[in-house]
């Protein structure tokens, strides 16, 4: 299979070849014609001046070929380069400017025309080329009485040999002209093509497994393919990092099923072999169930961070809800494990103690019950839970804020990360998965919406905006006016 190099090479070469071709055939059959037109009219006022110029040499009837007409007739040839003759009424040759075709005849049929007043013909006069252009004018007259014919015969040699001389110009300037628009397309295509070829080899390397190729050669230039180099390095960047996350999500994902499988087997296997006492069969069957329900939670994690990211549209459903309402019915759905740790919750909402937002409940439910979750898990015994709400503008903030240890600022930027926990939650709580706040910053992403989080001083906060409904807005404005 050729290159597209070859390919656009070879059409390039072409078209220039048969533009060239088409320029030059028009151009020299333009040249032909205007020599050819300006040929003519110098040999008909050629044939007029004879006329005039013989007329005084008529006497008693007849055209005296004295040496001055020859003379005349000499010159004017010399002049335009072609034979002048001056022939009686019935055709025969009086004088010649050359002298060597005096007392030759015309053609009858050249010599009745001429007397017929036609003024320009062309045909054959004796002794001379076939091909000679001749012009026969019988306007040697005097009193309305013809007394001779003026005759002008030129080669076409003239014409022919002008016309070599700009078809020899014309094909040498084409053909420098041809050879720098060859090599500078040849040079233009193989610009063009490399980097394109270097892309090419560095997709084959991709399908192969290898992401570190990259093709920095050509991004310094500022053309078209200089940006397409810079977005395939970039593609390539984001290829090398998806492949780095799906193999650290593969680790990861069976590192944390190996953990419950191996205890589920372990229970088992001890409740079979008799290794556990039947006094303890209860209690080892509700750890086995604890072990099944972390399993089903993250694959359901898993699975709805999978929608998540596909992008799917009914991974995310917008309506109009209450969030000062779902705020709390998640508070008390954790009111057990607060009460646990003597938690002092502090509930801040706005003063009409409804916000109502423009996003998905299903997601928003999951949101706060993840960062509630989060917070009631790290926060210190006896410490302090707060959860706020307020407007500012067209949005209302929500921040959920716990008291205990401090993240250190090495694991802020990958807090958000899959399967990210850091060594005080792994001694702290073995059922976390480590998926829960990555799970909010995708539920958050998909519905465009940015989350942050600061720890410091033994307090840390997430916090993010939510749009205000159109429905809130509008009662709001009512309200105003």
């Amino acid at each position: 299979m050729r290159s597209s190099f070859v390919k656009y090479f070879f059409l390039i070469s072409v078209l220039l070849f048969f533009s060239f071709t088409a320029l030059g055939i028009s151009f020299l059959s333009a040249a032909s014609n205007s020599v050819s037109e300006q040929r003519l009219q110098s040999l008909r006022s050629c044939a007029d001046e004879v006329c005039r110029s013989s007329e005084r040499f008529v006497q008693a009837g007849i055209i005296s070929p004295d040496e001055d007409l020859r003379e005349t007739l000499r010159t004017l040839s010399a002049v335009i380069n072609a034979h002048v003759m001056v022939c009686d009424p019935s055709g025969k040759v009086l004088v010649c400017s050359d002298g060597a075709h005096t007392g030759a005849r015309l053609a009858d049929r050249l010599t009745a025309a001429a007397l017929r007043g036609e003024g320009m013909l062309f045909d054959q006069i004796e002794g001379f080329a076939s091909d000679a252009q001749t012009i026969a004018l019988g306007l040697v007259q005097r009193g309305g009485i013809t007394y001779g014919i003026t005759v002008v015969n030129s080669s076409p040699e003239f014409e022919r040999t002008l016309l070599a001389v700009f078809s020899r110009s014309y094909m040498f300037s084409a053909v420098i002209v041809l050879l720098v628009a060859v090599f500078s397309v040849y040079g233009t295509t193989r610009f063009m093509a490399r980097p394109m070829r270097d892309m090419a080899v560095c997709a084959q390397s991709f399908a192969q497994g290898n992401f570190t190729v990259r093709v920095n050669r050509w991004t310094h230039r500022t053309d078209e393919l200089g940006e397409l180099a810079c977005a395939f390095n970039a593609m390539a960047d984001a290829l090398a990092k998806q492949e780095e996350l799906r193999r650290g999500f593969i680790a990861n994902v069976s590192h944390e099923l190996k953990t419950p499988m191996t205890i589920i087997a372990g229970y088992i296997g001890g409740l079979l072999d008799g290794t556990i006492p039947r006094e303890r069969e209860s209690e080892t069957l509700a750890l086995v169930r604890d072990e099944v329900l972390r399993l089903s939670r993250m694959v359901s994690s898993m699975t709805q961070i999978s929608l998540l990211q596909s992008g799917q549209e009914d991974a995310v459903k917008f309506k109009s809800f209450d969030l000062c309402e779902m705020a709390m019915r998640v508070l008390l759905g954790m009111e057990g494990r607060i009460n646990a740790k003597g938690l002092k919750v502090g509930l801040v909402l706005p003063e009409q103690q409804e916000a109502y937002v423009f996003s998905d409940p299903d997601g928003m439910t999951q949101v706060l019950t993840n960062l509630l979750d989060n917070a009631v898990k790290f926060s210190d015994e006896a410490g302090e839970l707060t959860v706020s709400i307020v407007k500012r503008g067209g949005q209302y903030i929500v921040s959920v804020r716990n008291q205990g240890p401090t993240i250190p600022p090495g694991d802020i930027r990958y807090i958000f990360d899959r399967f990210h926990k850091a060594d005080r939650s792994r001694s702290q709580d073995r059922s976390g998965l480590g998926l829960g706040l990555y799970l909010v910053k995708n539920i958050l992403g998909a519905q465009k919406v940015d989350i942050f989080v600061t720890s410091e001083n033994g307090e840390t906060e997430f916090k993010f905006a939510l749009p205000e409904s159109r429905e809130e807005r509008s009662r709001s404005g009512s309200e105003k006016s």
